[in-house]
């Protein structure tokens, strides 16, 4: 499993680092990782209202699947610093998230 903000994504390729990219794209098309979502900007997600949570979680696939390629398609979802809610949890069960990466002391 493998997480990768669609912010630094596009700092990779504003930097040219294409063979981190594509070294990326190669070990997703072989089954070798699995990419998580998460929010593009590494927001505090709970702290957000659901419209802006969903629009950040969006745009990060948006961005990711521009540079990374069709093969990001993540099933799991890791939250930015950890930070989950219930409210945030409901938001993700409605968008099809089939897991995501808590610490056993969340409230």
């Amino acid at each position: 499993v493998f997480n990768v903000n669609g912010a630094l994504s596009l700092l990779l390729k504003e930097n040219n680092y294409d063979e981190v990219i594509n070294m990326l794209r190669e070990l997703v098309k072989r089954g070798n990782i699995d990419f998580t979502g998460s929010g593009i900007y590494h927001p505090i997600l709970p702290l957000l209202p659901e419209n802006e949570i969903i629009r950040q979680i969006d745009l990060n696939t948006e961005v990711n699947r521009q540079i990374l390629g069709e093969n990001y398609n993540p099933k799991g979802f890791f939250p930015p610093e950890m930070a989950v809610s219930s409210s945030l949890l409901g938001t993700l069960t409605k968008l099809k998230y089939e897991w995501v990466c808590a610490s056993d002391v969340a409230n």
